[in-house]
């Protein structure tokens, strides 16, 4: 048997169970993850898994040696139902709803050991998790209102998007275990329910909740969350733009420079390159490198003596031709990356390519075999292609004339 600590970590939890509805109260929802904890420490499935009471009670930041409380706790996990992914993303291609109960059964020896089991259903969750949010234990074990934690659950799960998708209220009270008479008015659901738990989340955790309405005439119907992550580092709004749209940073690459530079040296940086006569002039090739290495050289726009490594020399321009993707050949080498995806596509690049999705949050793209999706094909022209034109066939290029400087 391997126990629980109170340094919990994270875990992969499957979005059917994060975006699910029931009222299960905060212990039974505290319980709930630690037991799945345990259950993926062990490392495969199991008929049966053991955790001593005392480990769940110091998991959980339980004050209390009242096992009753706890016992009435596990059988909530029993008897109440949940009805999965809630949102409707697709985890199984043949099932279009499923309802379930979190345990199948859960019996405590008298030396305080717990033994415990799931249904075949939540064991393919928790094993086979093809969607999943990294959810912290120890923020999540810290909190006081079930409401807090239901809401921190469905916002981790976005927290790489910097925001959740915007729900109809009917399906956030869903979400939140609400009966139906209960907070029917909006104004009374944003009072009692949305607002505490937004404070005790911005107080408690790493993150920072900003709710986002959508109303229809004048009635609020919809609502969503600005999720921000306080343990990132993070440049202001406008350097985050300067990097993407002039430089043509992605969040990866913005997040690496993030964690090494601060905003002052990133926007001095910028400030020297746009300002430079090589960068106005267009003699430089590649200003993503060229920022790079002013911000290596600490060179700033006060600081014109500093020579940077290999800087961009300007010449005289001469003709190049590179071969580019043919523009009007789109769905015929769709259909050839298709159908010849793993001959073409190398396991080193299909997993760049696999994190690059998972950085614009569409992991999802490859769900199921990613090969097949249409999609998931098309982001990789518009951003791989070129790694790849040294081996696709002629008829799918073309030649491009353009003017270089060395």
């Amino acid at each position: 048997m391997q126990k629980a600590t109170r340094n919990l970590g994270k875990i992969k939890k499957h979005v059917a169970l994060i975006h699910c509805s029931s009222d299960l109260g905060l212990l039974p929802r505290k319980i709930a993850n630690i037991l799945l904890h345990n259950a993926i420490s062990q490392g495969e499935r199991s008929d049966k898994y053991e955790i001593s009471l005392k480990n769940i009670i110091t998991s959980s930041n339980y004050d209390s040696n009242d096992y009753k409380y706890l016992k009435s706790s596990l059988l909530k996990l029993i008897k109440t139902p949940l009805e999965l992914n809630l949102f409707n993303e697709t985890f199984n291609d043949e099932i279009e709803w499923m309802a379930t109960t979190l345990l199948s059964y859960a019996s405590i020896k008298r030396d305080g050991i717990l033994s415990y089991g799931y249904s075949p259903v939540i064991q393919d969750l928790i094993f086979f998790p093809e969607k999943y949010a990294l959810i912290d234990l120890d923020s999540f074990m810290a909190l006081k209102s079930q409401y807090s934690a239901v809401l921190y659950e469905n916002c981790y799960r976005y927290i790489s998007l910097g925001q959740t998708p915007h729900w109809s209220v009917n399906d956030f009270r869903k979400l939140m275990g609400l009966e139906e008479h209960e907070y029917k008015e909006y104004k009374d659901l944003n009072k009692r329910i949305i607002l505490h738990a937004i404070n005790e989340l911005n107080s408690k955790t790493n993150l920072t909740i900003t709710p986002k309405t959508i109303r229809h005439g004048r009635k609020i119907a919809k609502i969503g969350f600005k999720i921000e992550d306080k343990s990132r580092k993070l440049f202001k709004p406008t350097i985050n733009d300067k990097l993407s749209e002039q430089f043509k940073f992605n969040k990866r690459e913005i997040d690496n420079l993030s964690s090494k530079y601060s905003n002052d040296e990133i926007n001095d940086a910028i400030q020297y390159v746009l300002n430079h006569d090589s960068y106005k002039n267009g003699h430089v090739n590649d200003v993503k490198a060229y920022l790079k290495s002013a911000l290596k050289n600490k060179y700033s726009k006060s600081a014109d003596n500093i020579k940077l490594d290999n800087p961009p020399q300007a010449s005289i321009p001469r003709s190049a031709r590179r071969r580019v993707i043919n523009p009007d050949m789109e769905d015929e080498l769709l259909s050839y990356l298709k159908s010849n995806w793993h001959a073409i596509i190398q396991d080193q690049e299909e997993a760049l390519f696999k994190s690059y999705l998972k950085n614009l949050g569409k992991s999802d793209l490859y769900a199921g075999n990613g090969r097949l999706n249409i999609d998931a094909i098309k982001i990789y022209i518009d951003v791989f292609a070129a790694n790849i034109t040294d081996i696709l066939p002629d008829k799918f290029l073309v030649e491009q004339h353009e003017k270089v400087f060395s």
